[in-house]
């Protein structure tokens, strides 16, 4: 959809996609810039996610809570610790921080072939630098089920 307001900014698009997919209660939607996916094998991803899946909401690859711990489950937790040592930062904001770091992680990493470094060699370019040093978003939502209360009170 484009917005009258980039129009105004004289930004002009020949062409939108748009796509529409069911969501169901449970389902996790990832939103990243190339920063993540350049650097980051999308195998490795979805074990970051799984194990953080594991760890907040007891699901992921038949792992039940507290079980099945993941490497990346403990890589940055102290960084989640608040001043008075609980833990009170959104499970989502936590999955996005990780995925984050560990994407800037492996951009500085020299010695191992990034996502972005196969693709360069495949298409013959050398890229002998690891990991592509990038600007990184992720985004990271849990669809939830709506509050029966509140849903029968928006439903039109």
């Amino acid at each position: 959809m484009i917005t009258p307001s980039l129009c105004l900014l004289g930004l002009r698009f020949k062409l939108v996609c748009t796509a529409s997919i069911p969501l169901h209660a449970n389902d996790i939607i990832l939103l990243a810039t190339d920063g993540l996916f350049d650097n980051v094998d999308l195998d490795e991803i979805v074990a970051v996610v799984s194990a953080w899946e594991a760890e907040f909401y007891g699901k992921g690859k038949g792992h039940g809570k507290g079980q099945g711990q993941h490497q990346y489950q403990d890589q940055y937790q102290d960084q989640y610790q608040d001043q008075d040592g609980g833990q009170n930062q959104n499970p989502s904001q936590i999955l996005s921080e990780r995925l984050t770091h560990l994407a800037r992680e492996y951009s500085m990493d020299r010695g191992r072939d990034s996502p972005f470094a196969l693709l360069a060699k495949d298409n013959d370019i050398m890229w002998n630098l690891g990991g592509k040093p990038d600007d990184t978003v992720v985004v990271v939502a849990r669809v939830v089920d709506a509050d029966p209360d509140t849903a029968a009170d928006t439903a039109v």
